[in-house]
C-alpha cells in the first residue's frame, strides 16, 4: 500500500485496502466505486458510466477472472474500440490507468496517442481529472507526463506515463516487462500509431503469471492498417467494441444531423465520424504521418539556382499565430519558420515581419491574403516588399483535379514532401501537417477540410502548415526571381525610404477597414502568371 500524502483514519484505510483487494481483477467495480458518479456539486452532477464504458471494464473483469481461476490461459487482453466522436474515449483512458494504479502493487502502465498534440493536450490531462476526483488520489503524484506512488520505496517502478511514440524511437516501447505484476498499454487515435510500435508492444507480452492489458481506441479513419486488422484479419486476437456516436447520451445530436445534411448519413464523413464504421472507399486522412517523419530525417538539398520563397501564414484570431515559412528547392529544414502570436494588424508584428523580410532576401513572398490578410499584404508592398496575395479560396490553375487554390497547394506540398523535401522537424508541425482531411466533392475534385471544421472537432490551428504550403501557390521560375531580386535591390537602395512610416495606421479600425475595402493591383512575378 502507498503511503498517503495526508492524515487518514485507521478506519478509512482499511476500508480503502479492502476496496483496492475487491478490484484487483474487476475495474468495471472500481469505476462504480471510487468516484462521485452523480454526486451534486462535482464534475459527475447527473452523470453515470456509459453502456459502451460498461462493456469494456466488463470484458477486461471477465478475462481477468477467468485467468485468475485457471478456466484460460494467462495471456494480454485485447480490446479495440472504434467510435465516432465524443463518445468519452479520453475519460476511459483515465479511468483504467487510475485502476490499474491503485490496485495492484509496482504496476505499469503507458499510454500513448496519434500524436504527441493529442497526448500531451487531451489524453493525458484527462488522467488528471480522474485522477483528482478518485479515491486514491492522496496515494499518487501526477505530473505532466508520469502518475507513480508517492512511496519512495516503489515510485520508480509502480506508475503510469505518457509516452508519444517515434518510429526513429520505437525501442522505448520495447522494455515494457513486469513479471508476476500487471502491464497495461494504452493507444488512443490508434489509426495512424504505425505498424512498427504495434509490433514493439506486441514483443513486450511475454511474461507469464501477469496481468497484460492492450486496450487501443480510435476513429476509423483508415482502411488500411493495424488498427484497421483489428477488426479484420486479426479480429480473433481482439475484443471488439464499435461505438455510434448518437447512441451515447450527452453527444452532440443536432451537430450530427449537421452533418448527415451535408454531406450524407452513408458518407465516408458520416460513417467515420459518427458511426464508427471504416471508409466504404478510402481513409480521408491527407497527407500520412510516415512520409511527413521521412521527410523531417532528410537532410536539406537545394540547388545554388533555387530561390528563396517565403510563405506567410496571417493569425485570423487569438488562437492562432502569424507564421513565415521559409523553403529553398526540396529544402524546407535549414531555416526554422518565424512564429509570432502578435496581433496580425499592430504596427509591432508588421514591423518584425518586415524587418524578417529584409534580412532574408526572399526571391518570392506568398502571403495568405484571406480577410486581415489582404491589407496587411497591402502596407509590406507599400514598404517594398512584393508581396503575392494569394486566395485559398480562388478558383485552382488545375480546376478539373482541384475545387480551390487551396487544395491545389496542400496536393502540390504533399508532392513534395513525399518526393524528396526536408521538413522542419517538430512534433506539432506533423500534427498540424497530418490533421487535415479529405472532404467529398460531388466532381471527385480534391477538397480539404475547412480550418473551421478542424478548430471545431477541437484541433489545433495549422498556422505552420498553412504558411509551409503557400510557398506552392505558384510555379516560382528563376527568371521571375531575379526580376523580383533587383526589384528589391532598387526599393532597398532608397535612402530616402522609410520602411515605417505610416504603421500607426494599422492601429485605426476605420482606416484599417478602408484600406481593406480599396486593394492595389499588384504585380505578380511568378512566372506565367505574372
Amino acid at each position: 500500500m502507498p503511503r498517503p500524502s495526508q492524515n487518514i483514519s485507521p478506519q478509512a484505510m482499511e476500508l480503502y485496502a479492502s476496496f483496492c483487494i475487491a478490484c484487483i481483477d474487476d475495474p468495471l467495480l472500481w469505476a462504480e466505486k471510487a468516484y462521485p458518479w452523480g454526486v451534486e456539486g462535482t464534475p459527475l452532477e447527473g452523470r453515470k458510466l456509459h453502456e459502451w464504458q460498461r462493456k469494456v471494464l466488463s470484458t477486461m473483469r471477465d478475462d481477468l477472472g477467468k485467468m485468475r481461476r485457471g478456466e484460460k490461459p494467462w495471456g494480454p487482453i485485447r480490446i479495440a474500440t472504434k467510435s465516432g466522436h465524443g463518445i468519452g474515449k479520453s475519460a476511459l483512458v483515465g479511468i483504467v490507468n487510475d485502476w490499474a494504479m491503485a490496485t495492484m502493487v509496482d504496476s505499469r502502465a503507458i499510454t500513448t496517442a496519434n500524436t504527441e498534440e493529442q497526448l500531451r493536450k487531451k489524453t493525458w490531462p484527462e488522467l488528471a481529472k480522474w485522477h483528482l476526483m478518485s479515491v486514491s488520489r492522496t496515494f499518487f503524484e501526477w505530473t505532466a507526463t508520469t502518475l507513480f506512488s508517492n512511496d519512495p520505496d516503489h515510485a520508480q517502478n509502480w506508475q503510469a506515463t505518457a509516452t508519444p511514440w517515434s518510429e526513429r524511437n520505437y525501442e522505448a516501447f520495447q522494455g515494457l516487462h513486469n513479471a508476476g505484476r500487471r502491464v497495461v498499454v494504452i493507444f488512443d487515435e490508434a489509426s495512424a500509431i504505425p505498424a512498427i510500435i504495434w509490433e514493439a508492444i506486441e514483443g513486450a507480452q511475454t511474461d507469464d503469471l501477469t496481468q497484460i492489458v492492450w486496450l487501443v481506441f480510435g476513429n476509423p479513419t483508415r482502411n488500411s492498417g493495424r488498427f484497421y486488422e483489428c477488426f479484420g484479419k486479426r479480429k480473433k486476437f481482439w475484443h471488439r467494441v464499435t461505438v455510434d456516436s448518437r447512441e451515447v447520451e450527452g453527444t452532440n445530436l443536432e451537430l450530427f444531423k449537421e452533418w448527415a445534411e451535408q454531406y450524407g448519413d452513408d458518407s465516408d464523413f458520416f460513417r467515420i465520424r459518427v458511426k464508427g464504421e471504416f471508409p466504404a472507399v478510402s481513409a480521408l486522412q491527407f497527407i500520412g504521418r510516415d512520409i511527413v517523419e521521412r521527410a523531417m530525417g532528410r537532410k536539406p538539398y537545394s540547388r545554388d539556382d533555387d530561390p528563396l520563397v517565403c510563405g506567410i501564414d496571417f493569425a485570423r484570431n487569438g488562437n492562432c499565430n502569424n507564421v513565415m515559412y521559409w523553403r529553398k528547392g526540396r529544402d524546407g529544414s535549414t531555416w526554422k519558420p518565424d512564429i509570432y502570436p502578435d496581433d496580425p494588424t499592430s504596427s509591432h508584428f508588421i514591423a518584425k515581419c518586415a524587418e524578417r523580410l529584409k534580412d532574408m532576401r526572399p526571391d518570392v513572398i506568398y502571403g495568405d491574403g484571406v480577410g486581415v490578410g489582404g491589407p496587411i499584404i497591402d502596407r509590406l508592398n507599400e514598404l517594398g516588399f512584393n508581396v503575392v496575395d494569394v486566395q485559398a479560396a480562388s478558383r485552382s490553375v488545375e480546376p478539373d483535379r482541384h475545387a480551390n487554390k487551396r487544395a491545389e497547394m496542400w496536393v502540390k506540398g504533399k508532392h513534395w514532401i513525399r518526393d524528396g523535401g526536408s521538413l522542419w522537424d517538430n512534433a506539432d508541425f506533423v500534427s498540424e501537417l497530418c490533421t487535415i482531411e479529405n472532404m467529398p466533392h460531388p466532381k471527385g475534385l480534391t477538397l480539404l477540410e475547412a480550418k473551421e471544421s478542424l478548430l471545431k472537432r477541437g484541433e489545433p490551428s495549422p498556422d505552420v502548415a498553412d504558411a509551409f504550403m503557400l510557398t506552392f501557390a505558384y510555379e516560382t521560375t528563376e527568371a521571375a526571381a531575379a526580376e523580383y531580386q533587383q526589384h528589391h535591390a532598387n526599393v532597398q537602395s532608397n535612402a530616402e525610404f522609410n520602411q515605417w512610416e505610416g504603421l500607426d495606421v494599422m492601429r485605426d479600425e476605420e482606416a484599417y477597414d478602408k484600406a481593406g475595402q480599396h486593394r492595389k493591383m499588384r504585380t505578380h512575378y511568378v512566372g506565367s502568371n505574372r
